[in-house]
């Protein structure tokens, strides 16, 4: 299949939504050490095509792609991964922001956790997310210690395929006034 671009921006732009899926992809599907490994080639070219100050040289851009064929499982194991959920909204009179949405996002971030996100128009003010699950002990208590801090609730997978009273915790922290 080919893909033709008539601008640098058109290109860029895709080439930036290409790598961030990738990245999304090689996260959600399959185990998490070999998904460290396929996503750094998207992460070095999406930081390099989202850096400021990349130019590309003038001229169409022509990109040929295939479906890989090999790939049969499209579910994603959720096992690997712990649901979070998260609000933040602005008052109407006084403006103020409740929720802490913002510092989630910032603290996952920052520790380098990969997620993915569910997009919500203006009418919503709460957001699902999906928290690959570290497998090392520490990181899996400096997550918990993240989502205590930050998320309204968030559930880890305790091998019941259920969110239940032992898996699912309500954090009544997310409701701060920002």
């Amino acid at each position: 299949m080919n893909k033709r671009f008539l601008s640098r921006v058109q290109f860029k732009r895709w080439l930036r939504n290409a790598s961030a899926l990738a990245i999304s992809i090689s996260v959600l599907y399959g185990d998490y050490e070999k998904a460290r490994i396929q996503s750094s080639d998207s992460k070095s070219l999406y930081s390099i095509v989202s850096a400021k100050g990349f130019q590309l040289p003038k001229g169409q851009y022509l990109v040929s792609y295939e479906s890989d064929s090999d790939f049969e499982d499209t579910s994603i194991d959720y096992s690997k991964m712990v649901m979070v959920m998260t609000l933040e909204a602005q008052l109407a009179r006084s403006k103020r922001v409740i929720g802490t949405k913002a510092k989630l996002l910032n603290a996952l971030s920052e520790s380098n956790f990969k997620f993915v996100m569910t997009e919500s128009d203006d009418s919503s003010f709460t957001n699902g997310m999906w928290v690959v699950e570290p497998q090392v002990p520490e990181e899996i208590e400096e997550l918990k210690g993240i989502l205590e801090a930050y998320a309204m609730a968030y559930a880890f997978n305790d091998g019941t395929d259920t969110i239940n009273l032992n898996n699912f915790k309500f954090n009544r922290k997310s409701f701060e006034l920002g």
